[in-house]
């Protein structure tokens, strides 16, 4: 037996031992070559063995195959939202065109927008499973995922097979505006905000519609919600709250517990004061001598002590316009800015217009002469 090498492959062992056995010689050849033995085990072969929980699950990289699964992306074209929540699932055959079972170990989904599963893990030669997905995403708008399926042949060869699905959505309903934002109105006015909605399916809704919202900010503006399905309008009504710098009011229309359409009200509102026109221009003319520019100015609360001036952005500059109060109520001043006839007019050019409350600056509107 000294013929024998020491680096014996399973095969070339087995061979030694059919002959060892027809030449009577057991006993010689127990213990190939000296001390070293060569253990024999099915389990070792690669054709014969059990695939081991730890080896199932593929590595990152793997090849990509197209055994099962069509060489193309899915498309599935515009949806409505209705159709998705009420829809069947979309069945698939998976053909075995291999001579080896395949066996599938995982069904992987790329988002939550889609869930999938086989009828069954392994397939024989010839014959076929089925893969079963449904779109399950209601929110508007285009959408792709990707479906992998994980898969071992029965002679231990791994791969991965992917099939690219895309698919667009149509909301069931619209609401316009989709934001809306009040800014404009002083703590404690009322104020109303309608919204208009259109539904985009066919048929008539099952459940009534309704209107929601967080009543905690409802309640911030002591408001309500009103839903009229003849005019297919929402309305808003409340008071701009008095001690909230602003408050975000999400509105959803719904049939039963589905959302169909989202819209929100930002109310903001404004402390001290406001300007209009939000610039003074003064645009210099020959022909004409006596430059004048009204400016309405709008307190949010009525005050005692209320002072405008004219500050040039330039510390060098003197005072080129002068202001003037022509008419005033308890919170609106319409304001006289008439430019002086010495104002040098070449190196200051900007300026600012500054609402004083009780000696204290509340607000300014910038001054340009051009």
């Amino acid at each position: 037996m000294e013929a024998c090498s020491k680096q014996l492959t399973n095969r070339q062992v087995r061979l030694h031992l059919i002959v060892c056995l027809l030449l009577g010689l057991l006993e010689g050849c127990a213990s190939p070559v000296g001390s070293e033995s060569v253990e024999l085990s099915v389990e070792e072969t690669s054709t014969d063995r059990e695939v081991r929980e730890d080896e199932m699950l593929p590595n990152a990289g793997m090849e990509i195959r197209r055994n099962l699964l069509p060489n193309e992306t899915m498309d599935y074209g515009v949806l409505n939202a209705s159709a998705i929540n009420n829809g069947k699932p979309i069945f698939l055959p998976l053909k075995n065109n291999a001579s080896d079972v395949i066996r599938i170990l995982e069904v992987e989904r790329s988002c939550g927008c889609l869930q999938a599963d086989v009828s069954t893990s392994e397939i024989p030669p010839q014959q076929s499973a089925t893969l079963r997905f449904h779109l399950s995403t209601l929110t508007p708008g285009d959408h792709k995922g990707t479906i992998t399926l994980h898969c071992i042949d029965s002679r231990g060869a791994k791969w991965i097979e992917q099939l690219h699905v895309v698919w667009s959505v149509r909301s069931l309903a619209n609401i316009t505006p989709d934001f809306a934002r009040i800014e404009d109105r002083a703590p404690g006015e009322r104020f109303a905000v309608k919204f208009q909605f259109a539904l985009n399916f066919e048929q008539t809704p099952s459940q009534p519609l309704r209107v929601v919202c967080d009543p905690v900010r409802l309640r911030e503006i002591e408001g309500s919600l009103d839903l009229n399905e003849e005019t297919k309008e929402i309305l808003v009504e409340g008071i701009v709250p008095t001690d909230a710098d602003e408050v975000m009011i999400p509105i959803h229309l719904m049939e039963a517990s589905q959302v169909l359409a989202k819209t929100s009200l930002s109310i903001r509102p404004w402390r001290h004061l406001q300007f209009s026109p939000r610039e003074v221009i003064f645009r210099r003319d020959p022909e004409i001598a006596d430059l004048r520019r009204l400016c309405i100015v709008t307190l949010a609360q009525p005050a005692s002590e209320v002072a405008f001036r004219y500050l040039p952005d330039a510390p060098t500059c003197s005072a080129m316009v002068d202001v003037a109060i022509l008419r005033q109520t308890d919170r609106v001043y319409t304001l006289e800015l008439k430019m002086r006839a010495d104002a040098d007019v070449e190196s200051c050019r900007t300026g600012r217009l500054v609402v004083l409350i009780n000696e204290e600056e509340k607000g300014h509107v910038p001054v340009t002469i051009r």
